[in-house]
This record gives C-alpha cells, sequence and structure tokens, in this order.
C-alpha cells in the first residue's frame, strides 16, 4: 500500500493578515505560510489486534480518520483536534492517494491589524464571518 500525501491548508484569516507586506499586498507564498504536512503517521487496519504505541508519551495533537473502501479509495475523512476544525476534504483528480483537507485553526486576536486602514479591517471581519457561517454549515451536516 502506497502511503496517504496529507496535506492541510488552515482557512483561518489570521494567516491572510500575516502574509501581507508593507504595500498591503499579499506574499507570494502566502498560501504555503498556512499549509502543513501532517507527521507522525500511524496506519491502523480494521483487523489489527493488539494495537500497540510505542511512543506513549508523545502528545497526540491531530488525529485524521480516513475510511477506504477495498479498492483503496477515499470514501470518508474525519478530523479529530482540539486545536483545528475540518471544513472539507478531497482527493486529487489524478492521484487518490494524495488529499487536501481544508481546515479553520481557532480564531485568535489579530495583533497585526492594528495599523489596517478600515477597508481592510472591514474585509477581515466579513471574512470571519464566511468562515464562521462555513464552520456552522459543517457542524449542521455532521
Amino acid at each position: 500500500m502506497d502511503p496517504f500525501i496529507i496535506t492541510a491548508v488552515d482557512c483561518n484569516v489570521k494567516h491572510e493578515v500575516m502574509a501581507m507586506n508593507g504595500d498591503g499586498g499579499r506574499h507570494p507564498d502566502h498560501e504555503t505560510t498556512a499549509m502543513t504536512f501532517p507527521t507522525n503517521v500511524k496506519y491502523v487496519f480494521e483487523d489489527d489486534e493488539d494495537l500497540s504505541v510505542d511512543h506513549e508519551d508523545e502528545e497526540i495533537g491531530n488525529v485524521v480518520v480516513v475510511e477506504t473502501n477495498a479498492n483503496l479509495e477515499v470514501t470518508h475523512v474525519e478530523l479529530i483536534s482540539d486545536r483545528f476544525k475540518q471544513l472539507s476534504w478531497e482527493t486529487a483528480q489524478d492521484d487518490n492517494q494524495e488529499l487536501h483537507m481544508r481546515v479553520i485553526s481557532r480564531f485568535e486576536p489579530l495583533l497585526e491589524a492594528d495599523d489596517l486602514p478600515l477597508e481592510k479591517l472591514m474585509e477581515i471581519y466579513q471574512k470571519r464571518n464566511e468562515q464562521l457561517n462555513n464552520l456552522f454549515n459543517t457542524l449542521s451536516t455532521t
């Protein structure tokens, strides 16, 4: 079995604010600041017996449960986390082993927003409202 390649993009507006450069434009790598690649991956299969965790002292931050069918096509993805909420997931069109997740982290005060113009602040808060609606819709469908 080939390993899954999982990418998670945090859609929180804080990354957009942090990625802005001095002239109000976006940094060329603004999306990569919010992208993570989960590590410390463990594969668990239904028929595994006596599963033991080798590193019990390590703190597990987030758990991604990926369900597949007999052909190893992804059928369901669930994120279990205290810090993130899953918004959506999709597999790459050309590679079913590549999984892209959109997540949102906890809202925090935007310290970088103190010096922004009013128009930009309005845009940020509109985006946060959209994110809250997105989050609400995600919660109501699960």
